[in-house]
């Protein structure tokens, strides 16, 4: 019983450092945010020791996500809407280049990306010390984090070349470990 109320206590004050990070003007939003996480990762992780991993993560997140959903619904306050002239202008349409230049992004992201993360995937199951049908499962959960995780670093940076570069080489670091 007292594993769970520390864990509660511990999702109650994640969520409330990241809030309190997130309404701004405050000296440390960076390590708030960090330790906001990390107070939600223990949470998580006193979950698991409670009641075994795969119900422990679930109900760990869970229970953050609805307390995140609560102390956010109940800061909210409805201001009425301030009515403002704006001026219409007609809507700007990209070029051919632009659009296919970001075509191309998508693709190469896409590709790189889903290899690089497969191949990464593959090789840290491989590490583990494990039978084939946990590596596999191992695969299958870790792909569509690291894939979704890998384009969002390339689409977000400021250099997608750069960053397509990296990513290409975490997928050869992956099928090194995958040969080893």
């Amino acid at each position: 019983m007292l594993i769970i109320v520390l864990a509660l206590l511990c999702a109650a004050t994640g969520i409330g450092l990241n809030l309190w990070s997130w309404q701004g003007g405050r000296q440390y939003p960076r390590t708030a945010v960090i330790a906001g996480w990390l107070c939600v990762a223990a949470s998580v992780a006193l979950w698991s020791a409670e009641i075994d991993v795969e119900f422990g993560l679930v109900v760990g997140l869970g229970i953050a996500s609805v307390l995140a959903w609560l102390i956010v619904s109940t800061q909210l306050r409805h201001k009425p809407a301030t009515l403002r002239h704006v001026e219409r202008r007609s809507p700007s349409v990209p070029g051919a280049r632009t659009v296919g230049r970001q075509f191309v992004l998508f693709v190469l992201v896409m590709l790189l990306a889903g290899i690089a993360s497969l191949l990464l995937s593959m090789g840290l199951s491989r590490l583990m010390p494990a039978d084939e049908i946990t590596r596999l499962a191992t695969v299958m959960l870790l792909l569509p984090i690291v894939w979704g995780v890998l384009a969002f670093v390339i689409t977000y940076s400021q250099r997608p070349g750069v960053m397509l570069a990296w990513v290409s080489i975490i997928g050869g670091a992956g099928f090194g470990l995958m040969v080893v």
